[in-house]
């Protein structure tokens, strides 16, 4: 027999709508190793029926990467970025699929870029959502956002006008 174990164990968005949230819970009920990030992992776990036994609260893995990995990416080149950046990431269908969540998103993101370079990393089913055009061309008119790289490979980069 083969032993299941699910890193990042317990957590929820409570939205049964999201693919990931579906996944989360079939695969918390079928693992027989639950390592939780926090406190509100195992709380959720335990309102669900999950066994106590099961439940191991071992710490935020994405943290620990990064604080693992920090000197690594410090001594990297920039390759051409700017010093200081955000890099923003769009698929969830929650944020990308309504237009006008979406841009809410990036007229905020707009703002963020007068004092921050932003690049943003999209699905590609934000472009053709869009119809092969960035969403901005028609809908907030933002002149500082250029697309940069092959449209249909989801890579966009906003920049300070």
């Amino acid at each position: 027999m083969v032993r299941v174990g699910h890193v990042e164990a317990g957590l929820r968005s409570f939205d049964r709508t999201m693919p990931e949230e579906v996944n989360r819970l079939v695969t918390d009920q079928l693992a027989d190793l639950l390592f939780t990030p926090s406190e509100d992992g195992d709380t959720n776990l335990r309102r669900e029926g999950v066994s106590s036994e099961k439940i191991h609260l071992v710490g935020n893995v994405m943290i620990d990467s990064l604080v693992r990995l920090l000197p690594v990416a410090e001594r990297q080149k920039m390759n051409g970025l700017p010093p200081r950046y955000a890099l923003v990431t769009l698929h969830r269908p929650s944020n990308v699929d309504d237009p006008e969540s979406l841009k809410g998103i990036l007229e905020s993101l707009l703002e963020i870029s007068e004092d921050l370079d932003e690049i943003l990393a999209l699905s590609d089913r934000v472009v053709v959502m869009s119809g092969g055009r960035f969403v901005h061309e028609t809908s907030i008119g933002a002149a500082d956002i250029a697309v940069i790289g092959p449209a249909m490979a989801g890579h966009h980069h906003a920049t300070r006008g």
